[in-house]
């Protein structure tokens, strides 16, 4: 192969793994507020990590009784995954889903 074959490789390897890696901007914990209680960790984990983070039940609607845009995507990834969930999002996209975990240790490592 020529200099300009292993060139052209390299310029492809570089336009496919560019930006496939996106990390989080947000977190979303969503719960059912009727008999749970998000434990106070979490919210501590969340902003000590620097992600922009709100905690919401899965019914909040805003005043014309819809579910606001910002949220819908993480409360239906949450609601597929079992309530209570943290979704991590980057703008409105959902980039993973996981159960709230036991402890703040659990936390801090799920969303590295």
């Amino acid at each position: 192969m020529k200099l300009i074959d292993y060139f052209a490789i390299l310029c492809v390897l570089v336009f496919v793994f560019s930006g496939s890696v996106q990390s989080p901007d947000r977190a979303v914990v969503v719960y059912e507020s009727e008999g749970y209680t998000v434990p106070p960790f979490v919210q501590s984990v969340l902003r000590d990590s620097g992600i922009d983070s709100i905690v919401i039940d899965q019914d909040i609607v805003t005043g014309d009784g819809k579910t606001p845009e910002s949220v819908a995507a993480a409360i239906a990834a949450a609601q597929e995954n079992g309530l209570p969930a943290v979704v991590l999002l980057n703008g409105l996209k959902v980039l993973t889903v996981f159960d709230v975990p036991a402890t703040a240790e659990q936390l801090q490592e799920a969303i590295r």
